[in-house]
């Protein structure tokens, strides 16, 4: 079991991603980080800028992210370098492989007394909301599933349209 130190003044980190390199430069990343920005900026908190993970470019769901970002919080939780009463800025908690794991490891980063807020719903998921009301937890779950099927539903449209396009073996 994490010890959980608590910081008088709620520290935030955020989580920006894409999986398209050609669009990690210039306007897109500021884009993607544009939204944790005006959130931490409108409830008066400090993003913390030194631990920033990230996983621009790598697909968790083809299964290239084996130490996804929130992986990369709960190790920090644990070992005591995120301190609990943290706030969690995600843009979504799409892209995960297991979707049964995106919800678990969203379930412990708060079961250590942290926030995690989604976007673009501004949901703040604490101990405190859960208990209020427990079918907070399971909309932002309905809404990884959704994105994942979303993913893979343009995925395969994408494919399927390359595909036709093609032309046929030469008779």
């Amino acid at each position: 079991m994490p010890t959980c130190p608590i910081t008088p003044v709620p520290i935030a980190y955020s989580l920006a991603r894409t999986l398209e390199p050609q669009k990690l430069t210039g306007d897109r990343l500021k884009r993607l980080t544009k939204t944790s920005d005006s959130y931490a900026a409108t409830h008066g908190l400090t993003i913390d800028k030194k631990f920033k993970p990230t996983n621009l470019g790598i697909s968790a769901y083809r299964g290239e992210n084996n130490d996804d970002p929130i992986s990369q919080w709960l190790q920090a939780i644990n070992q005591g370098i995120i301190v609990s009463g943290s706030i969690f800025l995600v843009e979504s908690l799409d892209g995960q492989r297991d979707q049964r794991g995106a919800l678990r490891q969203l379930l412990e980063i708060i079961k250590c007394g942290n926030t995690v807020v989604t976007f673009p719903d501004e949901i703040a998921h604490n101990s405190k909301s859960i208990s209020a009301q427990p079918e907070s937890i399971m909309t932002s779950y309905g809404k990884m599933l959704l994105a994942q099927a979303a993913t893979e539903t343009r995925r395969l449209i994408a494919r399927q349209s390359v595909q036709t396009k093609r032309p046929g073996p030469a008779k």
